[in-house]
């Protein structure tokens, strides 16, 4: 797994490729990092090979974990951390927006909830931002904008590696904390901490991409630790916090009051939180400091995880109504898995097959959404929801096969 890992990172350096998607015609010194100039590009079967080498690799150690030394997985989960730190931009270009967006509110005094990074014509970022996100405000929460606007102040290529930094730390804080909540809930804990850090599509397109669900996953588990040590206002205020940098933290908020000792505990630490943020919020951004919102309930866009054309699947989207549906169904299952928590079920496992549910049904299926319930389902005694999970990710990298034999 480290081998084939140093492979991909030194081949997305190597030069331009689909690798580092939106950086053309050349790949930058800034971008590609220390690994520039060290490896030979990749095809995309090339990255469907070390994708199946990673999985059969997580698969082994899964299987034999009981005859290997914990400090040997460790140290594993933080070395393959650090080589896809050390990667380029893996797969994607939102760690770009991330800059557009942030440079906009402190370079050019624009609210990044009010307009997209294409208000900014003339930024050096603009032309590495995804061309579906040129023209749109940020969906990202307050509390990584405003703490995105202290990366800026680096510079461009710092500040780049920073958002890496924040993303490799968050991920290794999330293996930590799935350690320490499976000692409190009587798990295995090395289990669950491989079940997580050693993930294949968490280690290449979460950290390799940069993605801020890591950092909102972090602050959703220290709220699941705080929970489960019986500091519910502490844990509700967390999952909070966790929405302020990506709202689909706010799935987990219910489960975690239902399952509760002292609701009421949770329920003023949430209250409480929430008021912190709004009042920060609307500090900084003004009347823009709920935008985000507004932006994630009309934004729609198709992906590469789309049914391309001619795909049979492709007839669903031509259902009248789809949508309407689709939403009616997904309410329908929390409802009742909200139910099920009320009478009994672990508010833990509900809240994994919450995330689950929420990312499967997402319009926009990207593999770093499938981490979500990635987490819980390490801690979770129903072995289904680890099943659905790595499932869920199966089907994300069966829509990268048209494009390898193409």
């Amino acid at each position: 797994m480290l081998v084939v890992s140093g492979i991909l990172g030194a081949g997305a350096a190597a030069g331009v490729s689909f690798l580092v998607p939106s950086v053309y015609p050349v790949l930058p010194d800034w971008v590609a990092g220390v690994l520039a100039g060290t490896g030979t590009i990749f095809s995309m079967g090339g990255l469907l090979l070390v994708l199946a080498i990673l999985s059969i690799g997580y698969a082994l150690v899964l299987a034999v974990r009981r005859s290997l030394p914990a400090g040997a997985v460790i140290g594993a989960i933080v070395a393959l951390h650090l080589i896809f730190l050390l990667a380029p931009p893996l797969l994607s270009s939102d760690i770009f927006s991330y800059l557009a967006y942030g440079r906009l509110g402190t370079v050019h005094d624009i609210s990044p909830y009010a307009q997209g990074p294409a208000a900014a014509p003339g930024d050096p970022v603009l032309p590495y931002v995804g061309w579906r996100w040129t023209n749109t405000p940020s969906v990202y929460g307050p509390l990584f904008t405003i703490g995105s606007y202290g990366l800026i102040g680096l510079g461009t290529g710092a500040a780049l590696w920073g958002f890496k930094a924040l993303a490799a730390i968050a991920g290794l804080a999330i293996v930590a904390l799935v350690w320490r909540t499976a000692q409190a809930r009587g798990r295995d804990p090395m289990t669950a901490a491989a079940v997580v850090g050693l993930n294949p599509i968490l280690l290449v397109y979460a950290v390799g991409g940069g993605h801020n669900d890591l950092l909102m996953l972090a602050l959703t588990m220290l709220g699941v630790l705080l929970a489960c040590s019986a500091r519910d206002a502490g844990g509700a205020a967390s999952v909070v916090a966790a929405t302020a940098v990506k709202a689909s933290a706010i799935v987990v908020l219910p489960f975690m009051v239902l399952g509760a000792p002292r609701r009421g505990r949770a329920l003023a630490g949430a209250l409480g939180a929430t008021v912190a943020v709004s009042i920060l919020g609307f500090a900084v951004f003004g009347d823009h400091a709920l935008g985000f919102v507004s932006v994630l309930m009309h934004t729609h866009v198709a992906t590469s995880t789309s049914p391309p054309a001619g795909d049979p699947t492709a007839v669903l989207t031509r259902i009248p109504h789809l949508p309407v549906l689709v939403v009616a169904a997904v309410v329908t299952a929390l409802c009742g898995l909200l139910r099920a928590v009320w009478r009994g079920m672990d508010w833990v496992s509900g809240a994994g097959w919450a995330l689950l549910l929420v990312a499967a049904s997402s319009g926009t299926v990207h593999g770093w959404y499938t981490i979500w319930p990635l987490p819980f389902a390490a801690l979770s005694r129903d072995w289904r929801l680890l099943a659905g999970t790595l499932f869920l990710q199966a089907i994300f990298v069966a829509h990268l096969l048209p494009e390898a034999f193409a």
